[in-house]
């Protein structure tokens, strides 16, 4: 019993941690994006975010090795072996040193072809260069200091993480900020302070982890270790194809909007993406400290037990995304207006699309998050097929509909294998339960998701006595109005269903019945 209510502890706890950090950075990106944007430029800004996306192709190299320890590591958490522990993440230790030196590698080949990629990028190619650089040595430093990290993610105190880096960035963006608009600091200022800042992160992270874990040992034993623990190592081979498909679905995207548009269309995508992405990154930092109690639930072996709370996250999912799908369909163009102005708004087609992609991969995590719990990673044909969909749709469709065609693809290949295959192959492998008991289930939620959908729009489209592109307090009253109308429908029509009576039941005894 004790287990599991520090289980619910460190999820409750990562949970407000994450909240008021998304909130403050919420709130700091929306002055330093149009500060970045009016004192660098959009072909800058649209610059940065498609560097982002070259690096975080060499971040392949890192393999799933997080993944792979983190599900090692469950069992001698749960069993507290101190010993076990120092081992595993000896020997993550001595993985990522060996990651560092091959992303130090690719990286410096890499640089020679910048000049071939960013051909014209608007400014001087001396800041190219030192862009790629300055984020290349942040990424690898992480590599070489930050390999405790996946302890920390592992036994759910991704607090710790989510508080110290978010601090310095929060720090690094006001500092950015304050040198461009009050002493006229230009690009080579702004990216030496994003280094200054991921070198920070490295250090403090490095010291609370030790902080945290001082039994820890040093990477003198790294090798040995690899030895004792090859299910590490099958894991991580497994996972390889899996992180390739990720890559492939997650960070081409403004790659090949880049290819077939320009350094501009990619800043402006990357405004809505902004928003997007916040939402996101509270909810995929809630799943990190969830993946870490679900992989403790399945590890005592109680299908029933997991198959309840399996439903329970379902409902909760399916809830929150579909919110937050309608009031950002109905919030965000007036919102970019009083924002950015209307020069930066993108088609209804488009934002559509993009929150059909983003639909599918907030709820295609429930699965997921319960087929890495129970460590089911050779199922390696379908993330291959999901990143040759997803590469040759998006190219192909691209190229005939530009950014329109490069999110239908992604699309197409994200419901081929995360909406139809990964059930099936959770529920086979992991519940061992037929998977029409989901089909059955999940049919429900889209047709409420569908029909709420469809009356809170003609509901809302009846209320325009408030004008949302009129000012921030006309948009906020109208985001209010929207959100309140929309959930309280949404929620009413998901009551019924077990996962969320369930759902309403167990918040209901925490809280409300707790003495």
């Amino acid at each position: 019993m004790d287990v599991t209510i520090s289980r619910v502890q460190k999820s409750l706890l990562n949970a407000r941690v994450n909240l008021l950090f998304y909130i403050v950075t919420l709130a700091l990106s929306y002055f330093s994006r149009r500060v970045f944007l009016q004192s660098l430029g959009a072909q800058f800004v649209g610059f940065t975010g498609t560097v982002g996306n070259f690096l975080g192709f060499l971040n392949l190299a890192e393999m799933g090795t997080a993944m792979a320890v983190s599900f090692a590591l469950y069992k001698p958490l749960l069993a507290k072996d101190k010993q076990q522990i120092a081992e595993i993440v000896t020997l993550t230790g001595y993985l990522y040193r060996r990651i560092g030196i091959i992303m130090t590698a690719a990286g410096i080949v890499c640089s020679f072809f910048l000049p071939l990629i960013f051909p014209r990028p608007g400014f001087p190619m001396s800041v190219v260069f030192f862009a790629w650089y300055a984020f290349l040595t942040s990424s690898v430093l992480s590599y070489y200091l930050n390999y405790g990290q996946v302890l920390l993610d592992a036994d759910q105190r991704n607090y710790i993480v989510t508080a110290w880096l978010q601090t310095v960035t929060i720090i690094k963006v006001v500092i950015q900020m304050l040198v461009l608009s009050r002493l006229g600091g230009g690009y080579y200022t702004w990216i030496a302070i994003e280094l200054l800042a991921g070198i920070m992160q490295s250090i403090l992270l490095r010291r609370k982890v030790r902080q945290a874990y001082p039994y820890l040992q040093t990477l003198k034993t790294g090798k040995a270790s690899l030895r004792q623990y090859p299910q590490i190592t099958r894991s991580i081979k497994q996972l390889s194809i899996h992180k390739i498909s990720e890559f492939a679905l997650v960070s081409t995207k403004e790659f090949f909007i880049y290819l077939f548009g320009s350094l501009t269309i990619v800043a402006y995508y990357g405004n809505y993406v902004i928003i997007l992405t916040r939402f996101n990154q509270l909810l995929l930092a809630m799943l990190t400290s969830m993946q870490a109690a679900v992989g403790h639930l399945i590890a005592e072996k109680n299908t029933n037990k997991t198959m309840e709370v399996f439903w329970e996250i379902l409902s909760l999912r399916y809830f929150t995304s579909g919110v937050f799908m309608f009031a950002v369909y109905q919030l965000i163009d007036p919102f970019i207006v009083l924002w950015l102005g209307r020069d930066y708004l993108l088609s209804k087609g488009v934002l559509f699309l993009m929150l059909c992609n983003g639909f599918i991969v907030q709820t295609r995590d429930i699965v997921l998050n319960f087929v890495q719990g129970y460590g089911l990673f050779d199922d390696l044909g379908a993330p291959a097929v999901e990143a040759g969909l997803n590469l040759g749709l998006s190219f192909l469709f691209g190229y005939f509909y530009g950014i329109h065609g490069v999110l239908i693809g992604s699309f197409i290949s994200i419901f081929s294998i995360a909406f139809i295959w990964k059930p099936i192959y959770l529920f086979r492998r992991g519940f061992r339960q037929p998977v029409s008991l989901y089909w059955r289930e999940l049919s429900k939620y889209l047709v409420l998701l569908f029909a709420s959908w469809y009356a809170g729009g003609v509901i809302v489209s009846r209320l325009r006595f408030i004008d949302p592109y009129r000012n921030y307090s006309h948009w906020i009253s109208w985001s209010l109005l929207v959100i309140t109308i929309y959930s309280t429908m949404l929620f009413a029509m998901m009551y019924p269903l077990k996962g969320m009576r369930r759902l309403i039941k167990r918040l209901k005894k925490r809280y409300i019945h707790k003495v």
